[in-house]
């Protein structure tokens, strides 16, 4: 029984139970790994357990704990998280001064993240964990569970929390409560202070499996080619899928084909519309201007593979003609000059390089490493 569809997981999941079923519970709980929806769809799987009533299955599914863990409506699960930023009170209310569109925001993320676990907890502007929240839920830590055994609290992005607010919560796993246990989620533990770390368990959460994740994209509506690509696009990553859907893949593909015609072609007019273009990507709209930049080096990868004769692992397979007809036009072209041409504008701007400068010399180095036209 799984309340929350947990894909790919189970011999965790077994191990989590023999935790519980031995009562060998830890106070707090690292769960960290690569993909953070995947570790908070854990993380609430994990907490559905703990607070489960039946003493033979968990979660069983039927009790009433499991039902309000499942709708997020449990009286001793808590949740903590990164909030926008504001001037930092000295009491204990995260949420003072907090405007009426963030609370809504919250209560509708709740509500999709109990529908769907795998939707990232991300409240809009969010940067921090204030000192308050830890503050906040200190009083409830230490207070008598009210229908379980035991009180959990989840910690998401565990890494954000600041310099007072990783100080205070030490204080409480120096001297926990005796029926709270912290889950800790972070898909960057090395943020985290190295004392909050040592009193932890660590469980590592290893990344969906790759005909799971495409699966789970089918079971959403996605036809299998996209469901493909978007596997491919996101490195098997649920959190980045999850991002991507937001974006006409296709319709970015066509872009970044259409801009290495204009390259090949050297037409001065329309590269140089299609500098401005990617500059005013990156200034509005950054995760877009680099999934452009990942489009031109899968067709470069692409058609690497297709010059080989290999067919197989080919990632954008809807546009086979035109790859064909690319490896056909350019026979002498550098595939692995050409992928490299993208990283060395992205270094560029990781350099604080003039954008329109990075760009130009990538344009100038894709003209290179195309070779010449065959005949």
């Amino acid at each position: 029984m799984s309340l929350f569809n947990i894909l790919d997981n189970e011999e965790l999941l077994n191990k989590f139970k023999i935790i519980i079923f031995s009562k060998r519970i830890s106070n707090a709980y690292l769960l960290h790994g690569k993909d953070i929806s995947n570790i908070e769809a854990i993380a609430l799987e994990f907490a559905g357990m703990l607070l489960c009533e039946n003493n033979e299955s968990t979660p069983c599914g039927l009790c009433e704990s499991c039902t309000r863990v499942k709708y997020l409506e449990h009286p001793d699960l808590d949740f903590v998280y990164p909030l926008p930023k504001r001037e930092e009170s000295p009491g204990d209310d995260p949420f003072k001064g907090v405007s009426n569109r963030i609370f809504d925001e919250i209560e509708s993320i709740l509500r999709e993240k109990a529908v769907d676990p795998y939707k990232k907890f991300q409240v809009t502007n969010a940067r921090s964990i204030p000192i308050s929240f830890i503050r906040m839920i200190r009083k409830r830590a230490y207070l008598k569970p009210q229908e379980s055994s035991r009180r959990v609290v989840i910690v998401f992005d565990a890494h954000n929390l600041t310099e007072q607010g990783s100080n205070a919560f030490l204080k409480i796993l120096e001297e926990p409560p005796p029926d709270t246990t912290f889950l800790i989620l972070s898909d960057h533990p090395e943020m985290i202070l190295p004392t909050i770390k040592s009193r932890c368990q660590h469980v590592y959460i290893p990344s969906i499996n790759h005909e799971v994740l495409i699966s789970k994209l089918r079971d959403m509506g996605i036809e299998e080619a996209m469901a493909n690509i978007l596997a491919r696009f996101s490195e098997y990553n649920i959190t980045q899928v999850y991002e991507l859907i937001n974006y006409n893949i296709t319709d970015l593909v066509n872009y970044s084909i259409n801009l290495l015609i204009s390259v090949a072609k050297w037409d001065k007019v329309e590269i140089k519309e299609r500098i401005n273009e990617l500059v005013d990507y990156y200034k509005r709209d950054r995760k877009k201007f680099f999934l452009i930049m990942k489009c031109i080096q899968f067709w470069f990868r692409d058609a690497t593979l297709l010059s080989r004769g290999i067919m197989e692992d080919i990632i954008l397979a809807d546009k086979i003609d035109r790859l064909e007809k690319f490896v056909k036009n350019y026979p002498f072209f550098n595939g692995e000059g050409l992928y490299k041409a993208v990283d060395n504008c992205i270094d560029l701007l990781k350099s604080n390089v003039y954008i329109n400068v990075a760009l130009m010399n990538m344009m100038f180095e894709i003209k290179e490493k195309l070779g010449r036209k065959g005949k």
